[in-house]
């Protein structure tokens, strides 16, 4: 399973844009082969450049049973508060 990281935390989406993004992974469009999330990419910079745009691969990706992994927070450097970017909820360290 792959996805799409048009920039930092904002990812392809299944839905109407030029692009569609959304910046919580969960809701991403998520691919089955990495060959599918590079066409999706390149039909995306159609529109856009997206020069730093990459393909990520989901090694984790259950969406039945998942839970916030720890590698999927973004801590903010001015406090003690973290982003989950899998679903957006906010957690104190």
């Amino acid at each position: 399973m792959f996805v799409v990281e048009l920039e930092i935390d904002v990812w392809l989406a299944g839905h109407n844009g030029d692009p569609g993004r959304t910046t919580l992974l969960k809701n991403a469009k998520v691919y089955k082969t990495e060959q599918g999330a590079r066409i999706a990419l390149g039909l995306a910079r159609r529109y856009r450049k997206f020069k730093d745009a990459k393909v990520i691969p989901l090694t984790f990706y259950n969406k039945k049973s998942m839970k916030c992994p720890p590698h999927l927070f973004r801590w903010y450097p001015t406090s003690k508060w973290g982003r989950c970017v899998w679903c957006g909820h906010m957690q104190h360290c």
